[in-house]
């Protein structure tokens, strides 16, 4: 079973409550970790907790602490596409986009960070989930 570990970025909105609506188990940063806790705690403990954190953006590889934080505690991140759509619709993608996340989780060895693309009309007919290389730190 795979538990997804939604950043507060993504928090206590829309983007949850459609994803624990369409049966699948998430855990809440604010339920799990006080407000303010650096990411670089929540990246080591959803790691070893093995579950699959959902962040807002791609910033969270963008800083040195949290990428070197990603490989060492062999985390997996997902980053949902449409950024600047609502939380409803990026929600909607990630949740067409399970049978894809499930098998990139299984196939893919952490740590990794993904993106969550979604389908175009002509070109793709199904969303996917695209790695995204760490920079070196």
């Amino acid at each position: 079973m795979t538990v997804f570990f939604v950043d507060r970025s993504l928090g206590r909105n829309e983007f949850s409550r459609v994803l624990v609506s369409a049966g699948l188990v998430v855990k809440l940063h604010d339920d799990e970790f006080p407000q303010d806790a650096a990411n670089v705690e929540w990246l080591e403990a959803a790691a070893n907790r093995g579950w699959v954190a959902i962040a807002a953006d791609e910033s969270v590889v963008t800083r040195r602490i949290e990428v070197e934080a990603i490989r060492r505690h062999k985390a997996r991140i997902l980053v949902p596409g449409l950024r600047k759509r609502p939380a409803r619709e990026r929600a909607e993608l990630f949740v067409l986009a399970v049978p894809q996340i499930r098998r990139f989780v299984t196939k893919e060895a952490p740590p990794w960070v993904a993106r969550v693309v979604p389908a175009r009309e002509r070109s793709v007919k199904k969303p996917r989930v695209t790695r995204l290389q760490l920079p070196e730190t």
